[in-house]
């Protein structure tokens, strides 16, 4: 929760008027527990959600999710399968690796109204075509970013920036 991308992310969303919660997976940081490859990750995001529904303050009728590399593939998972996200932003999904398309298949999988994929051109965990075919099933919006690897480094404003405008939409 303390990577540069994820803080600059958080700040630009609440300078638009966003509620923002991160937090860590479990096992990760200070957080208890311990990791699971992402299985029972999505357990963590939907705890993060019954905190919120517990606050008078947000709206969750407009809930985004937004969550980078490994994050992303926890959120989409938590996200088909809850139906409760408006919103969701796929940062640097790592595609290599990890099946983004197993829980599409779900006859109960809830896509979000707005979905973005945003990915470097020259992210080492990712391949354009499956890029392509996650953005064409999930209706979203696939941007691209020219000279940016899965990282991100120096782009977190840039990032930021794209987020706040798609959710603003």
């Amino acid at each position: 929760m303390y990577v540069p991308l994820l803080e600059v992310l958080a700040h630009v969303l609440a300078r638009r008027g966003r509620a923002c919660l991160r937090f860590n997976f479990r096992g990760v940081g200070r957080s208890s527990g311990s990791p699971t490859g992402g299985i029972e990750e999505t357990e963590d995001v939907e705890g993060a959600f019954q905190w919120l529904q517990e606050r008078e303050d947000v709206d969750l009728g407009d809930l985004g999710v937004a969550g980078w590399s490994f994050g992303s593939w926890v959120g989409l998972r938590w996200a088909l399968s809850s139906g409760s996200c408006r919103r969701i932003a796929l940062v640097s999904p790592p595609l290599v690796g990890f099946d983004f398309f197993h829980f599409l298949d779900s006859e109960n999988a809830h896509l979000c109204e707005q979905t973005l994929i945003l990915s470097g051109e020259r992210d080492q965990f990712s391949d354009s075509s499956k890029l392509e075919e996650l953005a064409q099933r999930l209706g979203a919006e696939l941007r691209i970013l020219p000279d940016a690897d899965h990282f991100l480094f120096g782009r977190e404003k840039e990032i930021a920036e794209i987020v706040a405008s798609h959710w603003s939409q």
